[in-house]
């Protein structure tokens, strides 16, 4: 009886024990990408109140130069932005996986590749741009407000530019854990933002061309101090065994096609989203009292892009963590991961829609003085926030998934969820039944609501021992693609590590 009973002491403590591990290896996941997921949610905050102050700035200058400004930057995100995002999501996966590798030189090759390909979408954009005006004026938009936004849209080209550019430096960085410095150069711009502003609208008087001109300087500050950062730091790393940027090379014009599949799907899940609720704005504008409609969607749309900024920081930190630890062959890591980034995204976004609830009644006057738009957005506001839990789920299961390298699931998924239920939906609520703006706010909270179970039902089914060894095959087909070896593996043979040119680390030992 007392071996019994010691047996069972020594079982509970054991127990115990291996509880008191597992909630610990939680905690430092959690502080892991906290320490990621922070900055990025900050510095996406500080992207969006930068173009805030622009906007401000231009309204200042009287109802159609906001109105130009409006549709300028709606064109602007759904034709630029939203493509060049998606693009550069690309190197989330190849490059994530290959420093978890120890290939540290693949991810200046990487970069090279998105930089390119980058700058190629970029001029067809601006060839697309050259018909801004008789586009727009084609979606039944008055000439009047066509006019100037077509100039703003124009002189925002640098800003566009400059955005992507950074971008893809960020993402470089970001695979290396390194956060801070793109941080510190955003807040910088975004404290010269209304600097710049002032002098161009106010003091130098040159009007709305004068906002956008600011936009473009913002986006410059950010590029050069984030150039300026990464020139130095390779250089400091240059001939150490932690050097990533291998000198401009040809090979860097090889294994399009191995990058692109990552990255067109990036930006198809990114362009179905964006498109759709910018789609919708549009579609507020059909109502009865259309002013107070689309000014009451707009900032709801606003409400949720400031919201997601957090999703995008935790979001960010999941693809690089999991992309790390499947990159380094280890499945198990990667699993924790991806279960901690999810439970630390619920948590917050429950006390989002708690605060934002609780403020529904002051919320509006952030926005605007008219007493209908107020009430309008204080009927809607519980909506709002409700949609954020399901839109959040999406962006952090997302960013696993980029991790992972499965970007073609997620833009399926934003497809039939967004388009095939999302739009139908929204027209039905919103129009068919005219519940007007709160159908529309129905139809997205019931869609980010499906499309977030449907994300973590497939994220929870992962093989995570599958997808370590997937992500050995993903960076070998692409090594081989840079080399001029061609796209695929043999049989899916897998090149042992010593075999392989240029590689380094020990990724080939450890699945």
């Amino acid at each position: 009886m007392c071996l019994r009973a010691h047996d069972t002491q020594d079982a509970l403590l054991e127990d115990e024990q291996t509880t008191k591990h597992v909630w610990r290896d939680y905690a430092t996941e959690a502080s892991r990408v906290s320490r990621l997921g922070g900055p990025i949610s900050l510095q996406a905050a500080l992207v969006f109140i930068s173009s805030l102050v622009s906007l401000a700035f231009a309204g200042h200058l009287g109802k159609l130069s906001l109105s130009q400004a409006v549709l300028a930057l709606s064109a602007y995100n759904i034709t630029g932005v939203s493509m060049l995002l998606g693009l550069a999501s690309g190197m989330e996966t190849l490059c994530s996986q290959a420093y978890g590798a120890g290939n540290y030189m693949a991810l200046g090759l990487v970069l090279q590749q998105a930089l390119i390909i980058s700058n190629l979408v970029f001029l067809a954009i601006l060839a697309l741009w050259t018909q801004a005006g008789p586009l727009l004026l084609l979606a039944g938009q008055e000439p009047e407000i066509v006019e100037g936004a077509v100039m703003y849209l124009q002189l925002s080209a640098p800003a566009l530019w400059c955005y992507v550019m950074a971008e893809c430096l960020k993402r470089y960085l970001l695979a290396q854990g390194i956060v801070t410095p793109a941080t510190i150069v955003t807040a910088c711009s975004a404290a010269l933002a209304p600097l710049y502003n002032w002098l161009l609208v106010d003091v130098y008087d040159v009007g709305l061309a004068g906002a956008a001109l600011a936009n473009d300087a913002v986006q410059a500050t950010v590029l050069v101090g984030l150039a300026v950062y990464v020139l130095a730091r390779d250089h400091c790393i240059k001939g150490t065994p932690q050097q990533t940027w291998p000198g401009w090379s040809v090979k860097c014009f090889h294994g399009w096609w191995s990058y692109l599949k990552l990255a067109l799907p990036s930006v198809g899940a990114c362009c179905l989203e964006w498109w759709l609720y910018e789609g919708l704005i549009l579609m507020a504008g059909w109502f009865p009292n259309a002013d107070v409609a689309v000014a009451a969607m707009g900032v709801g749309f606003n409400t949720t892009a400031l919201t997601y900024t957090i999703s995008l920081g935790v979001g960010g930190a999941a693809s690089t963590r999991v992309g790390h630890e499947l990159g380094s062959g280890k499945p198990k890591r990667a699993q924790l991961a991806a279960t901690t980034v999810i439970g630390l995204e619920v948590m917050l976004m429950v006390v989002v829609v708690i605060l934002g609830i609780a403020l529904r009644d002051v919320w509006g006057y952030l926005f605007t003085s008219d007493p209908e738009v107020i009430d309008a957005i204080e009927y809607i506001l519980p909506l709002v926030f409700l949609s954020e839990i399901g839109d959040g789920l999406n962006g952090v299961c997302g960013g696993v998934m980029r991790g992972a390298g499965r970007q073609l699931l997620a833009s399926i998924e934003n497809l039939i969820t967004y388009w095939v239920l999302g739009l139908p939906l929204a027209i039905l609520l919103g129009v068919h039944f005219n519940f007007g703006v709160e159908g529309l706010w129905w139809a997205l909270c019931i869609t980010t609501s499906v499309q977030g179970l449907a994300m973590l039902i497939t994220v929870s089914a992962f093989d995570w021992q599958a997808e370590a060894k997937r992500a050995l095959l993903l960076l070998e087909q692409h090594d081989r693609a840079v080399e001029g070896e061609g796209e695929a593996l043999l049989d899916g043979a897998v090149v042992p590590q010593e075999e392989r040119p240029g590689g380094q680390g020990n990724f080939a030992q450890a699945v």
